[in-house]
């Protein structure tokens, strides 16, 4: 993207792109919306002023589709009924705390499926980093949060998700089409192409 081009006027221009961040000088960068509007955020922590915060940061980056909860025992019947793309999951809470949780998590994600889980932590030790790591963690914020790393770290992610989920409906076509050949001669190819990733 050009720079002396004013952000927004690249966002007008470019109607199936939207803003993710913008620095004091610079575009940092841009998302397709299809895959922001499209992204199921499941919100675990114990505290509703983060929930609330995050909630609203995330609102302003274009997601919809936000479920939370402040009490983590609800957090594994809401992961089966809403099943997410994306967990923001707060390592202290009482009751389960967040490694338990991603402990419990685990048995429920199956095999090989990418599920990201950003972890929402004051503890910044590297022993209960890589412990974390080492229950099914892919990123960390840190508390006080930074409104812009929170856009832009669930931002890469759920864009990593879109880009599994594709790669699974693309080998699941594959397949389909081994195992069948003389359907897949007729099928066309109805998959999408968001304007940002190509």
């Amino acid at each position: 993207m050009p720079n002396n081009v004013p952000a927004r006027e690249l966002e007008r221009r470019l109607p199936g792109i939207a803003l993710v961040a913008e620095g004091k000088h610079r575009l940092v960068a841009y998302m397709d919306r299809e895959i922001i509007q499209a992204t199921r955020v499941l919100i675990v922590d114990d505290t509703l002023a983060n929930i609330e915060l995050l909630e609203r940061v995330l609102q302003q980056a274009g997601y919809k589709d936000i479920s939370r909860t402040t009490d983590p025992r609800n957090a594994l019947e809401l992961f089966g009924v809403y099943k997410p793309d994306l967990i923001l999951l707060d390592l202290m809470m009482p009751h389960v705390d967040g490694l338990s949780l991603m402990k419990q998590l685990r048995s429920r994600i199956p095999d090989g499926h990418y599920l990201p889980i950003i972890v929402l932590t004051a503890d910044v030790t590297a022993a209960k980093k890589r412990q974390a790591l080492s229950l099914g963690a892919k990123d960390f914020l840190t508390k006080p949060f930074d409104v812009m790393e929170i856009t832009l770290r669930v931002n890469n992610l759920a864009e990593t998700r879109w880009l599994y989920r594709q790669l699974q409906e693309r080998l699941k076509t594959l397949e389909d089409a081994t195992s069948n050949p003389e359907r897949s001669a007729d099928t066309p190819d109805h998959s999408v192409s968001p304007a940002g990733l190509q």
